[in-house]
This record gives C-alpha cells, structure tokens and sequence, in this order.
C-alpha cells in the first residue's frame, strides 16, 4: 500500500490532521507517532506529514468531511495573543512581562 502524505496549511494542529484524515482527533497520535512528532508539536504551513492507515477511522463522519470539503484549521501558536497596544496595563507574566 502506498503512504499517503498530507501537506500542512496554516494553523492545522496534529488534532486537526486527524480529524480531517480520520474523521476523529484519536489519530492524533497515530500520526505523531508516525511522524516522530508529539501532539502539541506546532506544524509548519507547506511541511509534510505521512498520514499512517488508522483502525479508529469513522467511514461515516469522513463522508460528510469529504462531501462538505471541510477543512480544519484551529492551531493557534503565543503570536495570535500578542498585545496590540503597548504599556503595562497590555502585559502578560511570562511573556511581555518578566518576573525575576
């Protein structure tokens, strides 16, 4: 059997692969397994990925998937909640802030 590859676009997670290609989040770690990767890894747009055949496919749900080309999209990285606005009432411990 051939291996099937999935190209990345923005924003897709491990999670959102899976239930794009399998129809559920539990290939998520199928996936990662496959692709030396771990679930929380950040994808980059345009890097490639093997999709490994699942026995957790839901035949049904990829109907509708396939029929409504659904395509998932939710990966959010610490850039997406930069403050907009600068000054001490827009920081954030850890991040814009630092506690020594």
């Amino acid at each position: 059997m051939a291996v099937k590859t999935v190209v990345i676009s923005n924003r897709q997670s491990l999670f959102d692969i899976a239930n794009q290609e399998y129809g559920n989040a539990q290939g998520a770690f199928e996936i990662a397994r496959a692709n030396n990767l771990s679930t929380t890894d950040s994808l980059e747009p345009g890097q490639s990925i093997i999709i490994p055949e699942s026995k957790t496919k839901k035949t049904e749900v990829m109907a509708v998937i396939d029929r409504q080309r659904i395509k998932f999209s939710t990966a959010v990285n610490i850039t997406d909640f930069e403050p907009r606005q600068k000054g001490i009432g827009y920081m954030r411990i850890g991040s814009t802030f630092k506690v020594k």
